[in-house]
């Protein structure tokens, strides 16, 4: 079986010689890295920080709601160096005068510090509160995912924060312009314990608050936060932190293909399947096209049916197809919705719900006569966790798929704990190297619990920007949103590409291009072997992906709208090159002046080579900015190279639109 593997070459940023060190002075403990420095005075508790010199942190104090805060100050501290997956630093625990601890760590040269409580055999929640001082509040763009799951599936927007308190699942951060620090408060820790942060305006800057439910031995989750002038850049920061610290591991391949759903939803024949499967083993394999998903409609019953057994349309059976799949050289996908039965009608009792579930101890869940036909199952009962594992056994140990996508997820009756476990169950009952989407889940109760995430809802190929759900606009959410994340916490799925009418070309063009820099799955909802030629040329330039998305620099700042610039440095060790993507989301020609040293952190006076990949375009050499005018519904995708005096160099390739990311090995003259 082929698989694709990219390789992509991390770009190595050194955040700086400076050590952390941990000191006290007249009952006051200092904690600084050369960036932050937090000052803790043991009578009183009283804590504050400062960036780069400068105050941004008072009010800090830590407690637990069944009683007992910092603020009553504390009896002592210890130190210790660390040395782990992230880095080097230092680490303080400061022994509460009111029972418990509070544990801080400073990394060598970073712009965050964490902050864990802890006290045994407590219950309840710890919290962390405090305010940032960044100046009054004037346009503040915020980046939260909702806390009331019903809102968007805890998936992020970024709008205005106004007067109002913005509380969101896990994470939260906010943005007041370039010339302010911003502030990134996440949790580290990823059991499921309800992690919350809150921020909310107040005259000096922000305050926020993080807290988590204790687990059983009394300790809250940690949270990292953040104050720099970097703010997206340090979100990558943050990802990678909770990736070293909770050792993430994903699969070694990110799947690029055809998934049927969008094509035949479920009318989907085993015939159809080969015959995509055909098409793209002859005309897209080679590209990096590696994956056929069998999405809805091979399952006996109506979609989460609980019958995971091959219908009339696949006459063969499921095992069948993943082989003949195999045999044309690709990777084999399947779906399933396992956490609930929506195809049972007959109200379930004691005499008929046995019937399908025999060795279920008692019925699932009815939510109610609104949805009398939704069963959901119990996921903490031993029994349903047996059941699941039989379940991925079979698809990817029995059947031989290579991948799996489970579906609604959220129809399920747990705690967030039990939900995790659950998932995971799954997971590790799978074959090694197979692959799990997480699709209609809680998406920050399964980090580390399975590979892909769905970003968003479906898109259905439609280019409706009013429309906020089964449209592009999932896609520009998640891959705008969640960028962050991607290779990280899980690799990103922003849904199906679409390139085919009524899209025009230009639209084709920038989903194309959203979906291609996103550095996650690609998969095509088109029926691939009718794609006009010139279309079809759009979805071979964006496989295989690329593995790191592209950076939405200008997200905070067009918060009422959607990010403009997506920046992707594709590094190579003959040139430090960087994409540059200008998505232009009006029906009128935008005229948009990239500043280089403010958005790659780049010399002011450093010279470009640029050349645009769709139109195959040299643009000349640029100093300072990027100068480009972008056609309405429609993207330019520049390749910036270094300009390196007196030798030959290699400007683009038409291969990709990482422009030699994917296709260079290597150059030399």
């Amino acid at each position: 079986m082929r698989k694709w593997l990219v390789l992509v070459a991390a770009v190595c940023v050194s955040v700086s010689a400076w050590s952390a060190t941990v000191s006290e002075k007249q009952g006051t403990v200092t904690m600084e890295n050369g960036r932050i420095a937090l000052s803790i005075a043991l009578a009183d508790g009283r804590w504050t920080g400062t960036l780069d010199g400068v105050p941004v942190f008072e009010g800090l104090a830590g407690g637990f709601s069944s009683g007992g805060t910092t603020l009553a100050g504390f009896s002592g501290h210890t130190k210790s160096e660390i040395a782990d997956a992230f880095g080097t630093g230092v680490e303080a625990t400061f022994a509460l005068k009111a029972g418990g601890k509070l544990v801080l760590r400073l990394y060598d040269g970073e712009e965050f510090f964490i902050a864990r409580l802890a006290r045994d055999g407590a219950t309840g929640v710890a919290t962390l509160t405090g305010t940032f001082k960044s100046g009054a509040p004037r346009k503040v763009a915020v980046w939260f995912q909702d806390a009331d799951f019903s809102v968007l599936k805890h998936r992020p927007l970024v709008q205005p924060l106004g007067d109002r308190t913005v509380k969101s699942a896990f994470s939260a951060a906010a943005w007041d312009g370039y010339d302010r620090p911003g502030l990134f408060v996440g949790s580290v820790g990823i059991e499921a314990r309800e992690q919350t942060v809150q921020i909310a305006p107040n005259p000096s800057g922000l305050t926020f608050s993080a807290w988590s439910d204790l687990d059983e031995k009394g300790s809250g989750q940690p949270f990292a936060v953040f104050a720099t002038r970097r703010l997206t850049q340090r979100m990558e920061r943050y990802a990678a932190l909770v990736k070293a610290l909770n050792g993430i591991v994903l699969t070694d391949w990110i799947p690029c293909g055809w998934c049927t759903w969008d094509s035949f939803e479920d009318a989907v024949t085993q015939e159809d399947v080969l015959m995509g499967a055909d098409f793209i083993a002859k005309n897209l394999r080679d590209y990096g096209f590696n994956l056929v998903q069998v999405d809805d409609g091979w399952q006996k019953g109506w979609r989460c049916s609980a019958q995971w057994e091959a219908n009339a349309k696949f006459p063969k059976g499921m095992k069948w197809l993943a082989d003949e799949l195999h045999k044309r050289g690709l990777t084999a996908g399947i779906w399933a919705g396992p956490f609930c039965d929506e195809d049972n009608y007959t109200k379930w009792n004691d005499t008929t719900w046995g019937i399908q579930y025999p060795h279920f101890s008692e019925p699932p869940a009815n939510p109610g006569p609104k949805e009398e036909y939704l069963q959901k199952f119990k996921l903490n009962k031993p029994e349903v966790l047996s059941w699941l594992q039989d379940q991925l056994k079979r698809y990817t140990h029995e059947w031989d798929y290579d991948y799996v996508k489970v579906d609604f997820l959220y129809n399920s009756v747990a705690t967030p704990m039990e939900f995790r476990a659950a998932v995971k169950t799954m997971k590790d009952a799978m074959k090694p190297g197979t692959y799990l989407l997480n699709c209609n889940s809680y998406p920050w109760r399964v980090i580390g619990a399975g590979d892909g995430m769905r970003l968003g809802e479906d898109v259905k190929g439609n280019f409706n920007l009013s429309k906020p759900d089964y449209s592009i606009v999932s896609a520009i959410r998640g891959a705008a949103y969640q960028w962050y994340a991607n290779g990280k916490l899980w690799i990103g799925d922003a849904d199906q590409l679409h390139v085919v009418d009524p899209l025009t070309p230009g639209q084709a063009r920038i989903w194309a291009t959203l979906v291609g820099l996103s550095g996650g799955v690609v998969l095509t909802g088109d029926k691939v072997w009718e794609i006009p030629k010139e279309r079809l040329d759009m979805m071979k330039a964006v496989v295989p992906a690329y593995g790191v998305a592209a950076r939405p620099v200008d997200m905070f700042e067009r918060y009422e709208q959607f990010p403009n610039i997506f920046v992707l440095p594709v590094p190579k060790s003959w040139s430090q090159d960087v994409v540059v993507a200008v998505m232009n989301w009006d029906t009128t020609p935008l005229k948009k002046s990239v500043d280089l040293a403010l958005h790659l952190e780049v010399p002011a006076d450093r010279r470009y080579h640029t050349f645009e990949f769709w139109t195959g375009k040299y643009l000349g050499v640029s100093q300072g900015t990027l100068d480009v005018t972008v056609p309405g519904h429609d993207v330019a995708c520049v390749n910036l190279v270094p300009v390196q005096e007196g030798r030959p160099q290699v400007i683009s390739t038409g291969r990709h639109i990482t422009q030699g990311g994917v296709d260079l090995e290597s150059v030399s003259w």
